[in-house]
């Protein structure tokens, strides 16, 4: 069964890129399609629910919720078929990734999407399904969101408040089956 770890964000920081996912609407003509704005982290492959569940439980205890940094660009997958704002890769979220990433390894829990697979792995938050013209930006690379600024500039900060394991049902996201609040501060 393919499990996803994702990392939501926090209803109170959440306004800020939801404006960013209007502006992206608009602007390339899309339509939103997320229904909530999440952090993709792992996609396991063939994993038992019950291990998955040791392995965050045990990651995810001296973690508070902790703040990211949204990164001015956007990036298009055509794999999944979505355009996505970039978040910077330093901090807690990348010691929290290796560190569930290691957990998995040690139990022979194999993964896609990876850091260890795919050392260009950059976290993101996905805001539309791609059209023809986000298509065509695909070719660019990661293209700017403020067009003023370059694309490694930090635009605003969101908070993580708890990661969540979902059940990958094609194109839907939305089947939760266990969800990992994180502390209070």
């Amino acid at each position: 069964m393919k499990l996803q770890i994702v990392a939501l964000l926090d209803e109170n920081y959440i306004s800020c890129l939801e404006s960013m996912q209007k502006t992206v609407c608009k602007r390339y003509k899309a339509y939103k399609c997320t229904p909530s704005l999440y952090i993709p982290m792992v996609t396991t492959l063939n994993s038992d629910v019950e291990t998955l569940n040791k392995i965050l439980y045990k990651v995810l205890e001296p973690y508070k919720k902790f703040k990211v940094n949204v990164v001015n660009s956007l990036h298009v997958n055509l794999d999944s078929k979505l355009c996505s704002i970039g978040i910077s890769q330093m901090g807690y979220i990348s010691r929290l990734n290796r560190a569930i990433l290691e957990g998995l390894e040690q139990h022979n829990i194999s993964t896609e999407n990876s850091i260890i697979n795919n050392p260009a792995f950059d976290f993101n938050v996905p805001l539309t399904s791609c059209n023809y013209t986000l298509k065509k930006l695909s070719t660019q690379g990661s293209v700017p969101f403020v067009k003023s600024q370059p694309t490694d500039s930090i635009l605003n900060f969101t908070r993580i408040s708890k990661l969540e394991i979902w059940k990958m049902n094609g194109s839907k996201f939305d089947s939760v089956i266990k969800s990992f609040e994180l502390r209070q501060f």
